[in-house]
């Protein structure tokens, strides 16, 4: 996370969110940027982790490219990007 959080807070907000899921797809998605090859979460750090808490592997995200350079490095790499 960028913005670090008081980790009492950290786990309030979390499993407050991993309680009230009942369905994923309930959730909207988080809002990833693409960064020199890496992915920065840049809205839904909770959301992230509630689903890490619930044991969910994957969620919807979308992607934002700050620019077309870092677009067009994605596209050569064949838009793979592994999950942590």
């Amino acid at each position: 996370m960028e913005f670090c959080v008081p980790l009492d807070h950290w786990r309030s907000v979390t499993r407050k969110i991993a309680d009230s899921l009942r369905d994923i797809r309930d959730f909207p998605p988080v809002i990833s940027q693409y960064d020199d090859g890496s992915l920065v979460v840049r809205d839904g750090n909770h959301r992230i982790g509630a689903f890490q808490q619930l044991g969910f592997a994957d969620c919807w995200s979308i992607l934002w490219y700050p620019n077309e350079s870092s677009y067009r490095h994605h596209e050569r790499l064949g838009f793979e990007i592994a999950a942590v």
